[in-house]
């Protein structure tokens, strides 16, 4: 492969990365609001969280899992224990 077809190669790999990351980003915001409405989420003001949006919630944060995993190392060992905790 002739490098300038590697350059190009490369840069391709690191876009669509950054837009896979991109689409990330409706998803967060769409947890914070139902953890948002959850916490705080008392009085006439607030809808309580349908059945669907909480099944569209799981299902969309499986999918995010599963990104996040792909993008880990595939040697990587998570921590366990108390010891991981922050």
């Amino acid at each position: 492969m002739k490098p300038e077809t590697a350059d190009y190669l490369a840069k391709a790999r690191t876009t669509l990365a950054d837009a896979g990351q991109i689409a990330m980003l409706p998803l967060l915001a769409t947890a914070y609001q139902l953890k948002a409405t959850v916490d705080y989420g008392i009085g006439p003001a607030f809808a309580p969280i349908s059945v669907a949006q909480a099944t569209a919630a799981i299902t969309t944060a499986r999918r995010f899992i599963d990104t996040i995993t792909q993008l880990l190392p595939p040697d990587l060992t998570p921590p366990r224990g108390p010891s991981a905790q922050p």
